[in-house]
């Protein structure tokens, strides 16, 4: 390059140009120190051409034009070797700063997967925990819930069922709390699936009510309830998870309620395609809660002051569950609140109707109540309205009474009546001293008394003195059956009730061959007595070995398949006796007292026909168990059985 400018007019040469380009090259390709060694030679060649001249002009004159070609030369080339330098810096700088970026997010990628490796550890761990948790606790809980629900019907004095009454209340709170945490943990997961099946909304509400009517009885509260008429009877959803978003809510207001009453109210909305959006109250007149505090209200493990954790218990889930649980539903759940007078927790689902007859109780039409005049007497005016609302529905006509007083007195001027509704306690005069006075001022008037009182108050006086006794909350079915026994020829409400309650717990046929698979001795003896209530009797396997053997002796038609038994477990057997039986195998049965998010699944998959949860309830055995005998019964099931 250098001879060829030389060649070419040195100084004077077009070619001149490549030098300065040779040193950007430089600078961009190679390093600094290069380029800076390739400056320098730069000017020093200009400089040079300068003083040689070219090998065809021996003088060059040095003229004014030679010297500003020269220095325009030298300046050209260390401007563009110093803005190649600049960007060379620039360049260099950059990408130091990427490869230091590069490797903080290496870094930061490898704390990373490891925060991430400990976290699935440590789920996994809490997981294994508390189903390791759930299984210890739940085991010795069944024997004790399930000894205390045979207790009750033996004979027991009155010392006796008082305390039966504290160690059944005790167990069912520390099931409580366990429900709590597992809950808690399938919610936070995001594991929590809801069933959708028909479920009773009204039986629903009324199952909730009744587990919490002895306790506010106890505390002297009134509790009632109202459904409007409107609202189907079935929908389609997870009666579990409804039942239990309103117990909480229930709970929470007798526990809150030192005095006063409280209220359920359900209504809804109707939307479209059966679709109805339910919503319900509960109102109570409790302490109540500082508009400041309320947003601590759905936090988890908080509640509004720590104090009442002392004070009243709880871990501080309920609502947080509760919340979630309205969500998963398509619902919310909200509250309203003003200290010392008392709170109302709202929440909406919704819900698809299942077209059906309606009960009776349900019908407006009531040719047997239609005109009937009825005195409604209660000192608590939410009572007396909810009656009075549910009366004229049948068509009936009312008058309210606020005391005993006032009753006598309307009674006096000359009001006559078909049927009254006597509140037990009421202040001045109770419901039976009522009831004796009415005998001594009226003795020539027959009006049939029908006593409201709350849980666990009957005694012979009362059953002398009225016609019947409805326990509070009163139920719209009762107080319906009570009229039409009063009113209806030949219909006796109790003869009603005896029926129904057989038909519940109708005992099975005594050839169902049941074997029960559990290896804890405690839970064996309750297992058979919780079968022989229903005229069932059954064999016992300690293990899935004894399992096989028993299977081998002779068939079953149901397997009651405890999961963790020592030898084998309770998911490996089953699957052994499908390889060996096939579709004759008997309806297995699980009985577990894990109770995590998958674990029905687990099971189902492993082909095991149903699951139950421990600790086991007598009502949840027999549902299990008729469902057990009605898939038995089905024309391909009874074939593979006949032996």
């Amino acid at each position: 390059m250098i001879f060829l400018i030389f060649e070419t007019g040195g100084i004077a040469s077009p070619n001149l140009i490549w030098l300065a380009m040779g040193a950007l090259l430089t600078i961009i390709f190679l390093d600094t120190r290069a380029s800076l060694v390739s400056l320098v030679f730069d000017v020093f060649c200009i400089v040079g051409f300068r003083v040689l001249g070219s090998r065809y002009v021996v003088v060059i004159p040095l003229d004014l034009l030679d010297n500003v070609r020269v220095t325009i030369s030298i300046l050209s080339t260390i401007f563009l070797a110093f803005v190649g330098l600049f960007f060379e810096s620039a360049r260099q700088h950059t990408q130091n700063q990427l490869e230091v970026t590069l490797a903080d997010l290496q870094l930061t990628n490898s704390k990373l997967h490891i925060a991430n490796d400990e976290a699935q550890a440590a789920t996994k761990a809490k997981s294994e925990f508390l189903a390791n948790m759930s299984h210890e606790i739940r085991t010795p809980l069944n024997g004790i819930i399930g000894v205390t629900g045979l207790l009750f019907d033996t004979p027991l004095n009155s010392e006796q069922q008082e305390y039966s009454q504290i160690i059944q209340s005790s167990g069912n709170s520390l099931l409580t709390i366990i429900n709590d945490v597992l809950d808690f943990s399938k919610i936070e997961a995001g594991k929590l699936e809801l069933e959708k099946q028909p479920f009773d909304l009204r039986q629903c509400v009324e199952d909730v009510l009744d587990l919490v009517s002895s306790k506010s009885a106890s505390k002297g509260l009134e509790l009632s309830y109202r459904i409007d008429f409107h609202i189907p009877t079935l929908f389609v959803g997870d009666a579990t998870r409804f039942r239990q978003i309103l117990a909480n809510l229930l709970g929470n207001a007798v526990k809150f309620t030192a005095k006063g009453e409280i209220v359920v109210y359900v209504g809804g909305t109707e939307l479209d395609n059966g679709r109805f959006q339910l919503h319900l109250s509960v109102k109570d007149t409790g302490i109540g809660i500082p508009e400041e505090r309320m947003n601590r209200l759905f936090q988890s493990f908080s509640q509004v002051d720590s104090s009442t954790t002392r004070k009243f218990g709880g871990t501080g889930l309920g609502l947080v569950i509760s919340k979630r649980l309205a969500e998963l539903m398509d619902g919310r759940l909200w509250a309203e609140s003003e200290p010392g007078v008392g709170s109302t927790f709202h929440f909406t689902v919704l819900g698809t109707a299942v077209p059906g007859k309606r009960d009776n109780y349900l019908q407006t039409e009531q040719p047997v109540l239609d005109n009937k005049h009825v005195l409604v007497l209660d000192d608590n005016a939410t009572n007396r309205q909810i009656l009075c609302h549910q009366v004229a529905a049948w068509g009936m006509s009312y008058v309210e009474a606020n005391s005993a007083a006032a009753a006598l007195e309307l009674l006096k001027t000359g009001a006559s009546f078909d049927i009254a509704l006597v509140d037990m306690q009421m202040p001045e005069m109770n419901g039976v001293d009522l009831a004796h006075a009415l005998q001594k001022q009226f003795p020539t008037r027959k009006m049939p008394l029908l006593l409201l009182t709350s849980l666990g108050q009957q005694d012979e006086a009362m059953k002398q003195a009225f016609t019947g006794i409805l326990t509070k909350p009163v139920k719209p079915s009762r107080l319906h059956e009570m009229f039409l026994a009063t009113f209806s020829e030949g219909y006796s409400a109790r003869q009603r009730e005896q029926t129904q309650g057989m038909s519940a717990f109708a005992p099975f046929s005594q050839s169902l061959r049941i074997l029960l698979a559990e290896d804890n001795r405690i839970n064996q003896k309750v297992g058979l007595r919780m079968l022989a209530k229903f005229g069932c009797r059954a064999d016992v396997a300690a293990n899935g070995l004894e399992v096989l053997d028993a299977l081998v002796r002779q068939p079953y038609d149901i397997v009651l398949m405890d999961i963790n038994m020592p030898e084998m477990d309770g998911v490996e057997t089953t699957q052994l006796i499908i390889e060996r039986y096939g579709e004759k195998r008997p309806y297995i049965i699980a009985l577990t007292a894990n109770a995590l998010a998958g674990d029905r699944e687990v099971y189902l998959e492993s082909g095991m026909d149903d699951y139950l949860s421990k600790p086991i309830k007598l009502e949840v055995l027999l549902h299990i168990l008729q469902k057990a005998v009605k898939v038995m019964n089905t024309p391909k099931r009874a074939a593979l059985h006949v032996v």
